[in-house]
């Protein structure tokens, strides 16, 4: 008999899966918690500035009912931070673009991993979670480019490279009990039941979703953004 091997995950501190993601809150003594999770339309591109947004959330705090009225408010951070982002809302961000967006928030700094090294970009987002910062991962293929919130890691066995990336993408519905929405293997599967692209030596890792939507993929750069 054969078992499998032990899997271990690894979240980003001050979230929990209640129902919902949220996302610890410190105010009057005490932790509140809100939902994180924001979703973008089918017809933006705007997974870049959801990301840092919900990066900012994280780290600093801001109240979700302050953020879902940020198209509202007439100065401040979010006001800062709604300006630049409507430049390249329908148009997508690039890693750049998301620096600049961090850059709004005076307590954040951001660093940018730039190319498609899975071992590279892998080790830079394990650090990240470890130290509890929050990286912003950008994937790719011939058709298709985005970026998704990792907020956590997954290892099997005692290895100390993570095989998996576990992320809260934009692009999905709220999860509902688990803290990720979407998972990207780290590894190139020997065998899977869907066809593979052409280019599969360009793009060999699964991007998938809870409901078993999947592409192929590789990775675009990664921003880690943290507390000043």
């Amino acid at each position: 008999m054969s078992f499998r091997k032990h899997i271990k995950q690894r979240f980003l501190p001050g979230l929990r899966s209640h129902g919902d993601v949220q996302y610890a809150i410190s105010a009057k003594r005490r932790v509140v918690w809100d939902a994180l999770h924001l979703v973008q339309s089918e017809l933006d591109g705007a997974c870049g500035p959801l990301c840092a947004i919900q990066a900012a959330m994280i780290l600093t705090g801001f109240r979700r009912k302050a953020v879902e009225k940020i198209a509202q408010t007439k100065s401040g951070e979010l006001h800062g931070f709604w300006k630049l982002a409507q430049r390249e809302y329908f148009n997508g961000t690039t890693a750049e673009d998301l620096e600049r967006l961090i850059a709004v928030f005076p307590t954040l700094r951001s660093k940018v991993i730039a190319g498609h090294s899975v071992k590279r970009i892998g080790r830079a987002i394990a650090k990240a979670i470890n130290c509890g910062h929050v990286a912003i991962l950008g994937v790719e293929n011939e058709d298709w480019s985005h970026w998704t919130l990792v907020v956590g890691i997954e290892r099997v066995g005692k290895k100390s490279q993570p095989q998996t990336l576990l992320c809260l993408d934009s692009s999905d519905g709220a999860p509902w009990g688990v803290m990720y929405s979407s998972r990207c293997a780290l590894t190139t599967a020997s065998l899977d039941g869907n066809k593979r692209p052409r280019r599969r030596k360009r793009y060999p890792l699964r991007y998938r979703d809870l409901d078993g939507r999947s592409q192929y993929v590789r990775l675009n750069d990664v921003v880690v953004v943290k507390r000043a």
